[in-house]
This record gives C-alpha cells, sequence and structure tokens, in this order.
C-alpha cells in the first residue's frame, strides 16, 4: 500500500493514469509536456508523494480536460468506494443481529421466516 492510504488520494492517480492511457500516452511525454521530472512522477504515482493543484492543472491540460473533472471523477469513486464498504460493514453487523439456529423459539420463529 501507499504512503497516502486515502481512497481519494489513490483515485486521484487512478483517474490520472487512466486518461493518460486512454491519450496514449507514454509517461515520458506526459513528463515532457507538464514540466513534471519523471522521478517525481513516479514517486507520485507509487503514492510515495501527492500531486499538488499546479501539477493537476498541467496534468490536466495536457490531457485535454479540466482539471476539476481530474478531481471530480476521483472524488465519485472514492465515495462509491467508501459508500460500498459501509454498507458491508452494515450487512455484517445486522448479520450478527439476526437469529441463527438454536435461539429461543421465538427467535427461531422469526429466523424461519426470513427470505
Amino acid at each position: 500500500m501507499s504512503k497516502y492510504e486515502s481512497l481519494f488520494t489513490q483515485r486521484v492517480i487512478e483517474v490520472i493514469e487512466n486518461r493518460r492511457r486512454d491519450r496514449n500516452m507514454t509517461i515520458d511525454d506526459l513528463c515532457t509536456a507538464t514540466g513534471i521530472g519523471r522521478n517525481s512522477y513516479y514517486n507520485k504515482i507509487r503514492g510515495d508523494r501527492c500531486f499538488n493543484t499546479e501539477e493537476i492543472d498541467a496534468i490536466a491540460r495536457v490531457l485535454g480536460c479540466d482539471p476539476l473533472l481530474i478531481l471530480e471523477e476521483a472524488s465519485a469513486k472514492a465515495q462509491i468506494e467508501s459508500d460500498a464498504q459501509l454498507a458491508k460493514k452494515a450487512f455484517a453487523r445486522m448479520q450478527t443481529l439476526v437469529a441463527k439456529p438454536g435461539d429461543t423459539k421465538a427467535e427461531q420463529e422469526a429466523y424461519e421466516e426470513l427470505p
């Protein structure tokens, strides 16, 4: 796992890389066009360092999109994943609350009526 474990930071990296690949652009081409050093870019896509807003702006211009689109897409993906994780936890908690075989007779009857 990268140094930056926030879902949002990981999704920003993912969106940038997906858009770069969609444009059939190499990392070297992107680095040359943006002025971001190659080693710096690799450190950022590995999550060792974060992209700053100036870099996201430069990357977006080279990739032909608005920098806000990169951030919005990353935010939406992170929110979906966060919601899915919360739903999974809630479902697991709910399962522990549902009556199980061997419970009291009333609980057993409730268990048998579940779909």
